[in-house]
């Protein structure tokens, strides 16, 4: 089965420490991925859906320090058959978007491959996918300034 979109949603926070917004899911064979960007450089300390928590797979800093920060986070088999809470939990106040998308179809042991990133000051971003097999997804996020 390919990989699919299912849901996704967001919430903000201005000069707080959390952002909490609601997701739901109904697939056994999910993966929840958010992604986050906070003007200020600030880096997150957790996040948690349904109070289980997401693993950190990588985080960029503008080439600007402070001028902005980009982080993913992913959750296998998470939490199913009902509306749950997402909180992100900055390390410090933050002004930030979150954003979480719910995918099916998802391999649960190895559900993400050639994971790839990074951060500079083009009018025109750009980056090269190593590889795209006929059943995987591409998700991006981009901050600008």
């Amino acid at each position: 089965m390919p990989v699919a979109y299912e849901t996704d949603n967001d919430g903000q926070v201005f000069a707080g420490l959390t952002i909490t917004f609601a997701l739901t899911l109904t697939s056994s064979d999910a993966l929840v991925v958010m992604a986050d960007m906070s003007d200020d450089g600030t880096s997150i300390s957790s996040v948690t859906y349904n109070g289980d928590a997401l693993t950190f797979l990588d985080g960029w800093e503008a080439a600007a320090t402070n001028d902005g920060r980009v982080e993913a986070w992913s959750r296998v088999a998470p939490d199913t058959g009902g509306s749950f809470d997402v909180v992100v939990t900055y390390s410090a106040s933050a002004i930030g978007v979150a954003g979480a998308v719910g995918f099916t179809g998802v391999d649960q042991t190895t559900p993400l491959a050639n994971f790839t990133g990074a951060d500079g000051t083009s009018d025109n971003p750009t980056l090269t996918v190593a590889s795209v097999g006929a059943d995987d997804f591409v998700m991006d996020c981009v901050h600008s300034d």
